[in-house]
């Protein structure tokens, strides 16, 4: 409501010119959907996924950077602080990322090359911001982006799961939700209780209650 209230405010002339905006917005937002800021708000706004996803991604990026200071507590030379070795970083990033498949985790190691090409990166610059086009870097872009693209994933993957256990019929139970979230666990090691923490917090996460299944 907010976004149609904003362009029609912006936009004299007939209802017409209101929805040709939009799409051109929402073409907009496509056209530059490489940006994890621009990738993101299309989600939010088409309802696909919920704000709480950015705060989760910039709370993903600051453990990432206190990563990185403990690698360089541990690894750089006293004369070149900030300078961490390739073969650490990797190390590190791969036991941070654990549960990522190796065509992510190589993706994301090559961003760190193409910010920070040869053997070693200062990697303080793997987190800042282009001051004049405010774009961050190819890491945090890349990180921030497979969050989101892992986030819609297990949600579809949740729904396909769901869709199964209750025969394709709606509304689901807040049970059958926690047996499907068991279902998906690939260690086979996860409990009712820990099934049961992660439903609620998904329903916080979504704004939804009870009654909205």
């Amino acid at each position: 409501e907010f976004v149609y209230d904003f362009i029609k405010e912006r936009t004299p002339g007939p209802p017409s010119g209101v929805i040709e905006t939009g799409y051109n917005f929402i073409h907009a937002l496509k056209r530059f959907n490489y940006d994890a800021d621009c990738d993101l708000f299309l989600t939010i706004f088409l309802g696909e996924t919920s704000e709480d996803v950015y705060k989760d991604q910039l709370r993903l990026v600051f453990d990432l950077n206190k990563l990185f200071f403990i690698m360089d507590v541990l690894h750089c030379k006293p004369e070149e602080p900030g300078r961490l070795s390739k073969r650490v970083i990797r190390t590190g990033l791969r036991a941070f990322f654990a549960k990522k498949s190796e065509e992510r985790l190589l993706e994301v190691l090559k961003a760190v090359d193409e910010d920070s090409p040869g053997t070693h990166a200062e990697w303080g610059r793997l987190f800042e911001e282009d001051q004049s086009t405010f774009d961050q870097s190819a890491f945090v872009e890349k990180v921030r982006g497979q969050m989101l693209d892992e986030r819609m994933e297990f949600f579809d993957t949740l729904e396909d799961v769901l869709y199964t256990l209750t025969g394709w019929k709606e509304p689901c139970t807040r049970v059958q939700i926690e047996n499907a979230v068991i279902q998906m666990d690939i260690s086979g090691q996860m409990t009712v209780e820990e099934a049961k923490w992660v439903v609620s917090k998904g329903l916080q996460g979504g704004g939804l209650r009870d009654k909205d299944l």
